[in-house]
């Protein structure tokens, strides 16, 4: 469960290169005031770091190459989230956000996705 959960996690991080959550992840990640994300906890692989624990599973880069950002599955929170940097570029960064109350992105307004749903996706 552990491995198929952590995959999940990769491959999103690969094919979801976009999305900018201002919030700590299950693995103590955080971002800056310039929105640029710090990981956690974890297990450094060449894709990024990887986390999974009671609370949630995390795939996380921060090498300040581009993609950098992370995937958050939060168990607690009972939420799902895609972030990318500012510098990936216009197309990879920003959040989306998956909860009980449907998808949501972030925007200027809310670029927090641990705060609750963001605004409308494009």
């Amino acid at each position: 469960m552990r491995r198929t959960t952590l995959a999940a996690a990769l491959i999103a991080f690969i094919v979801l290169p976009g999305a900018a959550a201002w919030a700590e992840g299950p693995s103590g990640s955080t971002e800056d005031d310039k929105r640029e994300v710090k990981c956690g906890e974890g297990t450094d692989t060449p894709a990024g770091r990887m986390y999974a624990g009671a609370n949630g599973v995390e795939a996380c880069s921060d090498s300040g190459e581009a993609p950098d950002g992370r995937i958050i599955v939060d168990f607690s929170g009972q939420y799902a989230s895609v972030d990318g940097d500012p510098t990936n570029g216009e197309n990879a960064n920003g959040f989306i956000r998956l909860d009980p109350s449907g998808p949501s992105c972030g925007n200027d307004q809310n670029y927090d996705s641990s705060k609750g749903a963001g605004g409308d996706c494009p």
